[in-house]
């Protein structure tokens, strides 16, 4: 399949230069280890130096040798020699190295760091895992000062669409330096229901002969992530019943997290309920927008809101079975504004850098749909499913003006056609800026 470049390469081989190991950890499928052989091949035909996007950086003197070397865990016998013992694993399998799913042997991670400890050669280890949260604390306390951690997520919209992009900001410098994505409403929601993949991506592309491979591209995925990472985390679970889990969990999508509701839909008690949305977020499946929190918001909601990073899953999961019926049936605003957060999101991550993103909504009725943090000033935002936003739809922004934060400027991101103002300082921003 054909290479899709990402916004994270750069961040990889600029880290490889200062640190020892570098961990990117993000969901089965998400393009890890595609990304990582891509730079491996990078690295072999660029003896004197790593290029970047825009110039070649030099190798350091004591930089890691090369050929680096790929070896997968997913293959058992490397993976009982890993935990079994690792000393020999890295006697047969010498650095520089990318190992694929670390997270099937942490057994590794001493041995990684005492080898580190004795050579000091930056890009040693290229490490990827599929078990976010688990996988960053075990690395963060075996390898402490020695990684670099990343996360990679399906493609951002930008680089589905094969361009470069900074991370999404309101202000019009941004603005004036991105050319946008195509932002009617048909081809947004094209982009929602395809999802963003990497395989499941290329799998619909050759699909387009109307054979449902995007049907089968996910029943495929859902399949290997309950048979592989589900059950690696939490044993012996009922794989139909984690799917109707599943299910009523992408109903509720861009809503506020309600785990009674969820857990009735799929026929489970609440404690399971939550055990599984741990399991979902720690694999890379879901994450969670959290309420902006201030003294003065008093009557603020305190349970966060429940995203996906792939809207295509959610289209899969919830039947939406092609653009048209996601873009005309009763979960067409949480789809869109579930499209935006994550994009968003990844735009961030896939530049190295973790967002501070929030929202807020209280008992009043007023809601904000996000609220960014650049930490000198809040810009709150609307998402909203408008090709004519107006004025009044930021009408809840006036409750930031009770906290002693500094209010920066604001936007309503919509399928408006054209960049435009609302009033000083509040911008109507097509979805395409994402």
């Amino acid at each position: 399949m054909a290479y899709i470049q990402r916004h994270l390469q750069e961040s990889v081989l600029q880290l490889s230069e200062e640190y020892p190991a570098i961990l990117i950890a993000g969901p089965r499928g998400a393009g890890k280890t595609t990304m990582l052989r891509m730079l491996m091949d990078m690295e072999a035909a660029l003896p004197t130096g790593y290029m970047t996007r825009e110039a070649r950086i030099p190798v350091r003197a004591d930089a890691a040798p090369k050929p680096r070397r790929h070896v997968s865990l997913d293959d058992l016998a490397k993976r009982d020699m890993a935990k079994s013992d690792p000393s020999l694993f890295l006697q047969i399998y010498k650095p520089p190295l990318l190992i694929s799913e670390i997270q099937y042997a942490p057994e590794l991670l001493p041995y990684i760091r005492k080898y580190i400890e004795e050579n000091r050669v930056p890009g040693s280890f290229w490490l990827t895992g599929s078990h976010l949260a688990d996988l960053m604390d075990t690395a963060y306390k075996e390898l402490s000062g020695e990684v670099a951690l990343l996360n990679l997520f399906p493609l951002s919209p930008a680089e589905a669409a094969g361009c470069e992009r900074d991370p999404f900001r309101v202000d019009r410098g941004y603005f004036a330096s991105v050319r946008p994505l195509p932002s009617d409403a048909a081809g947004i929601f094209r982009s929602i229901w395809s999802g963003s993949g990497l395989r499941r991506c290329e799998q619909l592309r050759d699909g387009e002969d109307g054979r449902g491979t995007w049907e089968d591209a996910y029943a495929a995925y859902t399949d290997e992530c309950i048979r592989r990472d589900v059950r690696d985390l939490g044993g012996a679970i009922d794989p139909i019943k984690f799917l109707r889990f599943m299910k009523a969990a992408a109903a509720r999508c861009s809503q506020v997290l309600n785990v009674r509701a969820i857990a009735d839909e799929a026929g489970i008690d609440q404690v399971t309920a939550k055990g599984w949305l741990s399991i979902l977020a720690n694999i890379g499946v879901i994450f969670y927008l959290h309420p902006y929190e201030d003294e003065s918001l008093r009557r603020a909601i305190k349970a966060p809101k429940l995203y996906f990073y792939d809207t295509g899953l959610i289209c899969y999961l919830t039947r939406w079975t092609s653009p048209e019926a996601a873009m005309t049936g009763a979960m067409r605003d949480q789809l869109f504004e579930c499209y935006i957060v994550s994009g968003i999101v990844k735009g961030y991550c896939h530049h190295g850098v973790m967002p501070y993103l929030y929202y807020y909504r209280d008992r009043d009725g007023a809601e904000i749909s996000l609220i960014m943090d650049d930490t000198q000033s809040l810009h709150p935002i609307q998402i909203r499913v408008s090709g004519s936003p107006v004025k009044r739809m930021t009408s809840s922004f006036a409750v930031l003006e009770r906290t002693s934060a500094n209010i920066g400027s604001g936007a309503v991101i919509c399928l408006t056609e054209k960049l435009g103002t609302l009033a000083d300082g509040l911008f109507s921003v097509p979805a395409g800026y994402i």
